[in-house]
């Protein structure tokens, strides 16, 4: 009975008491968790992800933030861990109030700016201020003669004074122009003096761009910086880099501006002076690192990429006296999304350099204060329903930690968690723990806690191997698709968008891996799986299978061909079977009509130049092109052949002796996107090239080449008669002594190419002769002196 007291009492201060001997209830509850293990070792191979099929068990079944419970159907020992979980929940929650949500640091100085403010025109400019065009100075002449000048530096740098002339201005500080000037003056008026002030002062333009709120372009005051223009910008974005601002004058990277410098060390130096025509840039922001608790600033700071922890500390303003150095937090990004808690010790000067770690972007950054620092802790996380961390007296055990199984989630990985231990010299192990023994009561498996103990428990997912099956083929979506428990052929194909409309139903092919030998293939009928629902049919699938869904035999979508010109009907017919020829087409299109030339017919078929550039012929072509070294050493290539892939889309055809002989080898079957296009009869032959007349000669019947050149004036000069080319209407060519002896059909072409001239520079040549001689002669001379 005290017993119970006591572990009441502790309850509810908020500990954990555990008892070497177990209460009724306890075992009650023990054999509840027992079986539990055995049904879950039961349904290991059944498991199934919780991405589809697991539903949301953090509901009503959890005790977070639940309190609607009927306490009367409860024991005392549920009763009091509900109580103790509701009060750690409201514990947790009014920390969560307390904290201040931390802010991105230095973005606040461009808030409520008056812009008016920002440069005042009535600011004396520096000493080395450099005067240029636009500028307003005036000019005060006093002695024997009182003169006064209000002049303006015009663009090209210079003012005029009367009987004095120009001088150019542009470039020289007020100190230098003065000099200058009364150097003239002197010249002028005797026993005068002058002085020079500053009127009102130019406008320059620049532009800002990237992450401030308003961005474009700017005319601001000649003494305008950096800071100014940020601020007529409407100030940096959230998103934007305090840390590095860049200067941008003529395309080149003038300077740049880290705001942290002025904010943290008051040092201005980088804050360059503005020219017309330059570019403030501010880029994305870098790595941010948040620092908060007891420290002077917290705040996010932008990192430069290279802190460390102490660094970043002092970015914060440093740590306050209260700070406990002996336990920093670090909260950190893992993989797969995951995070990594670290705790840090600064107070260790021996290991400083250990746990003075560089930082990463994304880092949450504790400095806890040693009020609120407790040695007497453990923390608990993973796949349990309240993790946190927990006070701990000295006879807490993993048990109590987790509650005896009432912390465990659903899909709870028993056989192991891991418990991180940390030694007196600030170093960690790491023990495995298994919770199933634990819960059934095994000997020596509940061990003892420590201080700063922590404690990790996974689920089934986090320790099992992700599997996954395969599908291609005749299917919409071909994948690979995750394997789930149960999973059959059916649901495959269904995640796969079902098959399409060519796949054949009457059989498709899975292969299995088989460790050590062949792949297993297994002959399946859709048909019975998908329409039939035979589960004898609908196989159950295993990891790494891969279906093959198989097309119909000789299916083929409506291919469409085009006939255009002098047909009766021209247009888009669908072929009818595979053997289909160009004379069954034309004949489906009504046959040529009597201003039809059947010799210029033209053919293209589009999936030529797909299919020289899956074979890599361009490519060969341009691995045999001429290669040669030049004056430097380096491989040159010269191109002879130029390909162009496109070109080869046209198939030279006979249509006269297609339409002639419907058998004949020339009459070429149809495939898909085929173009036949038939014209009317030319007006003539053409001549094209080195003749005095280019154009179209009337045709006139059994004349040769010679005739139609004769009547487009003859060769020119440079025209190359050995290289004259002949172009039928079919698109054959003729060369050379053929082509000239040919009889001429009407709607031929005539080609005459002009010849390559290789142009001689004799002055060069007998200059480098010479040259030469006199160099041989020289050496000549040389070694019969040396003789």
């Amino acid at each position: 009975m005290n017993r119970i007291l006591i572990c009441a009492l502790i309850c509810l201060l908020n500990t954990i008491f555990c008892y070497a001997q177990l209460t009724p209830t306890q075992k009650e509850l023990f054999e509840k968790y027992n079986k539990q293990k055995s049904i879950q070792n039961a349904e290991i191979e059944k498991y199934s992800s919780p991405e589809i099929y697991e539903i949301d068990n953090d509901s009503t079944e959890n005790f977070d933030r639940e309190k609607n419970y009927d306490k009367e159907k409860l024991s005392d020992y549920e009763r009091k861990t509900r109580q103790r979980y509701d009060f750690l929940a409201d514990y947790q929650d009014s920390i969560e109030l307390e904290e201040p949500e931390l802010e991105l640091f230095g973005h606040d100085i461009f808030d409520d700016v008056d812009l008016s403010n920002i440069s005042n025109p009535y600011d004396l400019p520096s000493d080395g201020y450099i005067l240029g065009p636009g500028d307003n100075i005036i000019v005060n002449v006093w002695g024997r003669t009182d003169l006064e000048y209000n002049l303006t530096i015009d663009r090209e740098g210079r003012i005029f004074i009367p009987k004095v002339g120009e001088l150019t201005a542009s470039g020289c500080t007020l100190a230098r122009l003065t000099q200058r000037l009364t150097k003239s003056l002197n010249e002028v008026y005797s026993d005068s003096k002058l002085s020079i002030s500053y009127g009102k002062l130019r406008q320059i333009t620049v532009y800002i761009f990237g992450e401030v709120n308003r961005p474009g372009g700017y005319t601001v005051s000649s003494l305008s910086n950096l800071l100014h223009a940020l601020y007529t910008a409407g100030g940096i974005t959230e998103n934007g880099s305090l840390r590095s601002i860049k200067l941008i004058r003529n395309t080149k990277i003038a300077g740049h501006y880290d705001l942290y410098d002025l904010l943290l060390k008051g040092d201005n130096s980088q804050n360059l002076k503005l020219l017309s025509g330059d570019v403030v840039y501010i880029p994305v922001v870098g790595p941010l690192a948040a620092i908060s608790g007891e420290v002077k600033r917290p705040a996010i700071y932008e990192l430069s990429g290279d802190e460390l922890l102490v660094e970043a500390i002092e970015l914060a303003g440093g740590i306050k006296p209260e700070a406990y150095l002996e336990s920093i937090s670090l909260d950190r990004i893992g993989l797969n999304d995951s995070r990594i808690l670290k705790d840090l010790n600064l107070a260790d000067k021996n290991n400083l350099e250990t746990n003075n770690i560089k930082l990463q972007d994304g880092d949450k950054i504790t400095v806890y204060s040693i009020y609120d620092f407790h040695e007497n802790r453990v923390f608990l996380s993973g796949h349990v329903k309240h993790p946190g961390s927990f006070g701990i007296d000295d006879t807490m055990r993993i048990s109590n930690l987790i509650t005896n199984g009432e912390q465990l989630k659903e899909n709870t990985y028993l056989d192991r968690a891991d418990l991180f231990r940390t030694k007196s010299d600030g170093s960690h192990s790491i023990i495995s723990i298994n919770l199933g023994n634990i819960i059934n009561n095994i000997k020596n498996s509940d061990i003892m806690l420590q201080p700063l103990d922590s404690l990790v428990v996974y689920s089934f997912p986090d320790v099992s191997r992700a599997k996954y099956v395969s599908i291609g083929g005749e299917i919409k979506k071909p994948d690979k698709y995750k394997l789930y428990n149960q999973m059959r052929l059916s649901d495959l194909v269904f995640m796969a968008g079902n098959l399409t409309k060519q796949a054949y139903w009457v059989q498709c092919e899975l292969a299995r891996v088989n460790p050590g030998k062949e792949a297993d293939i297994i002959l399946i009928d859709l048909e019975d799986v998908l329409t039939n629902k035979n589960p004898q049919a609908d196989i159950l699938l295993k990891e790494d299978d891969h279906v093959f869904i198989r097309q119909i035999p000789n299916w083929r979508p409506i291919e469409i061909v085009t006939i255009e010109g002098e047909v009766l009907f021209p247009g888009k017919y669908a072929i009818k079977h595979k053997g289909e020829r160009l004379s069954d087409l034309i004949a489906r299109a009504g046959g040529i009509i009597p201003t039809a030339f059947a010799n210029g017919a033209l053919y293209y078929r589009k999936t030529i130049e797909k299919d020289i550039s899956r074979r890599n012929i361009g490519q060969v072509i341009n691995n045999t092109q001429e290669t040669y070294y030049d004056s430097t050493g380096n491989v040159r290539t010269e191109t002879q052949i130029k390909f162009n892939p496109s070109q080869l889309n046209r198939i030279i055809i006979d249509l006269p002796k297609i339409l002639e002989n419907h058998n004949s080898p020339l009459n070429i079957v149809l495939a898909d996107s085929d173009y036949v296009f038939i014209p009317k009869y030319p007006s003539g032959v053409q001549v094209i090239g080195a003749v005095a007349a280019n154009g179209t000669i009337s045709y006139i019947k059994n004349q040769k080449t010679r005739y139609y050149i004769e009547q487009a004036g003859g060769y020119t000069p440079d025209g190359d008669k050995s290289e004259l080319r002949l172009v039928k209407p079919n698109g054959m060519v003729f060369y050379g002594h053929k082509a000239r002896n040919i009889k001429i059909q009407l709607g031929d072409a005539i080609v005459i190419p002009s010849k390559i001239k290789r142009k001689t520079d004799w002055g060069k040549i007998l200059t480098t002769s010479a040259t030469i001689l006199g160099t041989m002669a020289t050496t000549a001379l040389v070694i019969d002196r040396l003789n």
